[in-house]
């Protein structure tokens, strides 16, 4: 497997996708503040479909920083 750099800390990884285990995920706050949309805006790309955060835990929504990355382009 070849060794790649994850592309928002750098580090090095074996993994097959771009981002690091650490760097994978964001929460909504991180997204949005990426996307640099309201709030209000982030929640209609999510009811649109375009992400699909996951619920890690009793209250913690964390979304893939890929789909975010496919949406920024």
């Amino acid at each position: 497997m070849t060794i790649k750099k994850c592309l928002n800390c750098g580090k090095s990884t074996e993994r097959i996708q771009p981002y690091c285990s650490e760097c994978e995920y964001m929460t909504q706050k991180d997204a949005y503040k990426r996307l640099k949309c309201s709030r209000s805006t982030y929640l209609r790309i999510v009811a649109s479909g375009k992400l699909h955060p996951r619920r890690i835990g009793v209250s913690k929504l964390l979304v893939l920083r890929a789909e975010v990355d496919t949406i920024l382009g």
